[in-house]
């Protein structure tokens, strides 16, 4: 399972002039619901089916910000500045095969 730790994740986003702090959380969190929503967070905790684990999920990214826009009020050009950086600290961090 992949740390997907806020507090670095906003770090970078801000460091990289994607957003301020609170815009980074606000971000994070929207998505993080988003994924929740959608049945997708595994949390330590939780028990998940080896099938499960094996399903192909296609989430489509213009759904997720414009979720995120709606659940944060953040402007659409700060969600695809954030949603560009996010996906550059990603592959950067591993989160991709």
């Amino acid at each position: 399972m992949l740390d997907y730790n806020f507090s670095d994740i906003a770090d970078y986003l801000v460091s990289r002039g994607a957003c301020t702090r609170d815009e980074a959380y606000k971000y994070l969190e929207a998505e993080d619901d988003y994924y929740d929503d959608a049945g997708l967070n595994v949390y330590d905790s939780d028990t998940i089916q080896t099938s499960q684990m094996e399903s192909n999920i296609v989430i489509d990214q213009a759904d997720v910000d414009q979720y995120i826009v709606k659940k944060t009020g953040l402007s659409p050009i700060i969600v695809e500045k954030v949603t560009e950086v996010l996906f550059e600290y990603m592959e950067k961090n591993g989160y991709f095969a």
